[in-house]
């Protein structure tokens, strides 16, 4: 009770307090509901070792309601914020689910748990727009934007723009950056160079095999056969239908298709460079080389590159 008193004691514009609250704390209620997700999200709930009920486990859920036509959502934001840091100040967890909304609401199973809450039809379930304004503040982003951002939060791929940034949805996650305006360039490595420092910092060695003691190394670091490669090296962004040999993998694999296994978001993807030997890629910096590439047996000499 004194935190949902929190909640609606929340400021708002000309104190109207558009929203309307449902505090749900019958276990039953909660439990029939989250038998429907069970069956709908099998996978996804026999990952979660843990998992209890839909609602990440809460024994209690609180639902702020605001008005259909599209009023409200900055005050539902201050009352959520309101009954969170009030939760916290008890010593209570809270967590702002958006996913659960759009399942009750989109779903005609969870009809008899959406009735038990005698919500008036001229209001809208989904208070994560709210929240979403204080998440996003500073970025430019405006309310008919975060609606959609709200609305497309499964959606991993989708991007939005304000005057300065862009945002990406990549698995539930919201990846905000600026926006990238320079135009792609290619940079070559000669035989001698020692050091690249734009548009990555890069440094170049030649290292005799026998003083090689192992060749284990992390994704920063590749360790290619010398012998192997033509100058200068090219360093250039790569596209979606390149292709290479990922070390430790038979065949060619697209350069679209490794991203997607390594579950590469599409912001990294569009900041990762490719270094080729003429037109073959031989590393993914920062990810994998090519196996064409790698030291064998016969290897005499190494070209060691290091990304720092």
């Amino acid at each position: 009770e004194m935190i949902v008193r929190a909640g609606i004691n929340a400021p708002s514009g000309s104190n109207r307090q558009p929203w309307i609250v449902r505090v749900v704390e019958d276990q039953k209620l909660i439990s029939d509901v989250t038998e429907v997700y069970k069956q709908e999200n099998t996978e996804q709930v026999r990952r979660d070792k843990d998992f209890k009920n839909m609602f990440r486990n809460a024994p209690n859920i609180i639902c702020v309601c605001t008005p259909a036509k599209g009023e409200g959502e900055l005050d539902a934001g201050l009352l959520g914020e309101n009954i969170m840091l009030a939760a916290q100040s008890m010593g209570l967890g809270t967590c702002c689910l958006g996913g659960p909304v759009r399942f009750l609401t989109t779903n005609d199973k969870c009809k008899f748990f959406i009735e038990r809450l005698d919500i008036p039809a001229d209001y809208d379930t989904d208070e994560l727009r709210g929240y979403l304004y204080f998440a996003l503040d500073g970025y430019g982003f405006n309310l008919k934007q975060l609606k959609k951002i709200a609305c497309s939060i499964n959606s991993t791929g989708s991007r939005f723009y304000s005057n300065e940034f862009e945002l990406l949805i990549n698995r539930r996650q919201l990846l905000v950056r600026q926006k990238q305006s320079s135009p792609e360039q290619e940079y070559f490595i000669n035989e001698n160079d020692e050091e690249l420092t734009i548009p990555l910092n890069l440094k170049f060695s030649r290292i005799s095999r026998e003083q090689i003691t192992s060749l284990k190394c992390d994704d920063n670091t590749a360790m290619l056969d010398f012998d192997r490669l033509k100058f200068p090296l090219r360093l250039s962004k790569g596209c979606d239908g390149d292709y290479f040999y990922p070390l430790g993998m038979r065949g060619k694999k697209k350069l679209s298709d490794f991203y997607i296994d390594k579950k590469i978001d599409n912001f990294t993807k569009s900041s990762t460079f490719a270094l080729w030997s003429e037109n073959n890629i031989v590393w993914i910096v920062g990810h994998r080389i090519d196996d064409r590439y790698k030291i064998t047996d016969s290897t005499k000499w190494v070209y060691k590159i290091e990304l720092s």
